[in-house]
């Protein structure tokens, strides 16, 4: 399988995947508005995630794409040998991205 084809399911089951615990979110503030009367603790309960998110967003490095389209090749090399492994060769990957985002 080609990696254009995972990204591609990976992105699909990140748009699907994504709905799910929205649904359970909603539920979840609905059940707890509903207990408490009270609209505040729906919105706690909904910024909860995103909190979650923000902070863990902090901790994920730039894609290598970006890090190559400003110039930054010996830091996306590092991004790609951490995401694909220490012992296998970026280099293909690098001028195949370099190529596409030119």
């Amino acid at each position: 399988m080609r990696l254009s084809d995972r990204i591609v399911i990976c992105r699909y089951f990140g748009v699907c995947g994504g709905k799910v615990p929205k649904w359970g979110q909603t539920g979840v503030s609905y059940v707890i508005g509903y207990a408490l009367d009270d609209w505040r603790w729906s919105a706690i309960v909904g910024i909860i995630p995103s909190g979650c998110l923000v902070i863990f967003m902090t901790f994920m490095p730039e894609t290598a794409r970006w890090l190559l389209v400003q110039g930054r090749e010996e830091r996306a090399e590092r991004t790609l040998k951490w995401l694909r492994g220490p012992d296998l060769k970026i280099h293909d990957e690098i001028v195949e991205i370099k190529k596409k985002s030119w």
